[in-house]
């Protein structure tokens, strides 16, 4: 590098200090980005002097410029979480600021119907339903100051159904949040305001990129509980909602994707478990029943049947039509083993 190097690290280090200057960061992390024909001229280097512990250009320009920043802004290198990444081109010197996503776990809860977890736009271009849960979320583009903000949820509930009891956990995340120090309870505050009622929200601190996969991807693991307001065609007796329970227990579900939402799901059979029933009479032909199933398959048709597509069934099992008239999710629980 022609001896130019401490003069790049003071430069570069300038640099990033004049850009962090107008930025709310808390830490930041150093990366190196060395021109291809300066590491084969390094290689070459270590292999002509069998230097096979020597320190790599690269190394040495995050280190070197890592110590100056922390002189010149207070802030602290940070590994795994950082809030931006500082890119430091070599042997050029010029700086690169990369703004790393803000992520931000937590419950939430829907107390009211007819509202979809993401914005649902038909084939018309209008939203089938006035608020979602995400919409809640969107008011931290402007506090945060990020380009974009989208809801991660561990599944989904139908718009019509709640979500009770222990909450649903979700990681929402902030692209290019430039506002990154935060009192979580004021944050809390602003979206549940924002939500009028119809969600509330828990924040429980920051997240990790790996929870997001984990988050999404796990929640077909995770049993659910849920409790269905069932209304069938006829009078149903005590001894049947008994013998109901008894045959749901730790059941396998044989469940073909359902009608209604075939038009976006993949056409496929899966089977899925249902763990307990508990029903409750509230009147004659109406009960209430909670249910503890595996994650990913769906409750209206387990008691309609679905014309056949689910089986068993409520429906099937007392031979007569059955109908989730109410829907609610009142907890999502840990992975089945």
């Amino acid at each position: 590098c022609g001896s130019r190097l401490p003069r790049l690290f003071d430069e570069a280090a300038s640099r990033a200090a004049e850009i962090l200057a107008g930025m709310d960061v808390g830490n930041f992390l150093i990366a190196a980005r060395v021109d291809p024909r300066l590491r084969e001229r390094e290689d070459e280097i270590k292999r002509r002097f069998g230097l096979v512990y020597a320190e790599s250009i690269a190394s040495e320009v995050k280190r070197e410029v890592s110590k100056r920043l922390q002189k010149l802004t207070g802030l602290q290198p940070e590994f795994s979480t950082p809030d931006v990444v500082i890119e430091v081109g070599v042997p050029e010197g010029n700086v690169t600021i990369h703004v790393m996503p803000l992520l931000l776990r937590g419950r939430y809860w829907k107390i009211a119907r007819r509202v979809s977890q993401s914005a649902w736009i038909t084939r018309y271009g209008e939203r089938r339903y006035p608020f979602s849960v995400e919409d809640s979320f969107f008011v931290l583009a402007e506090i945060m100051d990020a380009d974009d903000v989208v809801l991660h949820a561990s599944g989904r509930e139908d718009a019509d159904a709640r979500m009770l009891g222990l909450g649903r956990p979700f990681i929402v995340e902030l692209k290019r949040a430039r506002r990154r120090r935060f009192a979580a309870s004021f944050i809390e505050s602003i979206i549940n305001r924002y939500a009028s009622g119809l969600v509330e929200v828990i924040l429980e601190g920051r997240a990790l990129r790996r929870e997001v996969s984990e988050i999404k991807g796990e929640h077909s693991k995770r049993s659910k509980i849920y409790k269905a307001l069932v209304i069938v065609s006829r009078e149903v007796t005590d001894e049947e909602l008994r013998g109901l329970e008894e045959f749901f227990a730790e059941t396998s579900i044989r469940q073909r994707t359902p009608r209604r939402v075939r038009h976006r799901r993949p056409d496929i059979v899966r089977e899925r478990m249902v763990f307990s029933v508990k029903t409750r009479r509230i009147a004659s032909n109406v009960f209430e029943a909670l249910i503890v199933a595996e994650g990913g398959l769906y409750i209206k048709e387990l008691v309609s049947g679905d014309g056949g597509d689910t089986s068993p069934s409520f429906a099937e099992y007392l031979d007569a039509e059955a109908y989730c008239a109410e829907l609610d999710v009142l907890g999502v629980v840990e992975p089945t083993r």
